[in-house]
């Protein structure tokens, strides 16, 4: 929640859950990652030509969209080119460090013709967790989920857009009003007030539809989720809420919730948030 609001220099919440984006990289010529060249990871690669590595991808969302491949290439390729830059070797185990503000002014600083986006997805996975993200002062911390009575369950939608490509065609639409909004989410999560966060979630959904910044295929969607009668908070993620719709629970309703969304893809809940970026060294590394 948030990353509309990011454009405009506010906060934004975000999960990072299993499963996860993984990348095996070879020392070699072929950079066989399939990085589309205007990604902001296709960009990276053309200014950094010294990165020279074999990269083969795996999605585990089969590239369906929605949950954040493009930045999670970007985090690769960027990580590459600082290692490259400052001499650095892979160690076992290693948890990679990272400048995040330089990262997060380099990601925006990319050509998009039109407004960059916010980055926060980026920044959110390399932290893992819940991410609080601060982009003025410069800000990010990764917290466990904060809410015992409140579960959620992430769902593909089906639908795909181009997060770059939307923005393009987006004008500042006064988002002072969201930002309202996720700054009382974010003192929510951590005062952990469970009933002013799905208030707030709410809030924010209704908000970006009035701004129309739903996708028509998610606000049917979200109409329909909204009718479960154990349902308490929903809303649509990432640009237009496109390709990722977010639905709030207590956790005792759980299997009614699953019963009510058979034939939906449930991609992840509460039990799957993560870590953020770790390496592993194996056999075949060099």
């Amino acid at each position: 929640m948030g990353e509309y609001a990011v454009l405009e220099g506010a906060p934004a919440v975000l999960v990072n859950t299993k499963p996860r984006f993984c990348f095996k990289i070879r020392k070699g010529k072929n950079l066989n990652g399939h990085f589309h060249p205007d990604s902001p990871a296709g960009q990276w690669l053309e200014q950094h030509p010294q990165i020279k590595y074999s990269i083969t991808s795996y999605d585990p969302h089969s590239s369906q969209g929605g949950f954040g491949f493009s930045s999670a290439q970007f985090c690769l390729v960027y990580f590459l080119s600082k290692m490259l830059d400052e001499g650095r070797v892979l160690k076992e185990g290693q948890i990679p460090e990272i400048n995040l503000l330089q990262m997060w002014k380099d990601y925006r600083s990319l050509n998009f013709n039109g407004p960059p986006p916010s980055g926060a997805d980026a920044l959110s996975q390399w932290v893992g967790k819940v991410c609080l993200f601060y982009p003025e002062p410069f800000n990010i911390s990764a917290l466990d989920w904060p809410f015992k009575d409140l579960n959620f369950f992430l769902i593909r939608t089906g639908v795909e857009l181009n997060t770059w490509e939307h923005l393009k065609e987006i004008k500042s639409r006064g988002f002072s009003e969201l930002t309202d909004i996720v700054k009382r989410a974010i003192l929510n999560v951590k005062s952990k007030d469970a009933k002013g966060f799905v208030l707030a979630l709410n809030e924010y959904s209704i908000c970006l539809e009035k701004k129309s910044l739903v996708h028509n295929n998610t606000s049917l969607l979200l109409n329909k989720i909204k009718k479960i009668k154990s349902v308490i908070a929903a809303k649509g993620c990432g640009a237009m809420g496109a390709e990722v719709v977010a639905l709030f629970f207590h956790p005792k309703d759980q299997r009614e919730i699953e019963s009510a969304l058979i034939g939906y893809s449930i991609i992840a809940h509460r039990e799957d948030l993560t870590c953020g970026v770790n390496i592993h060294k194996s056999k075949d590394y060099e």
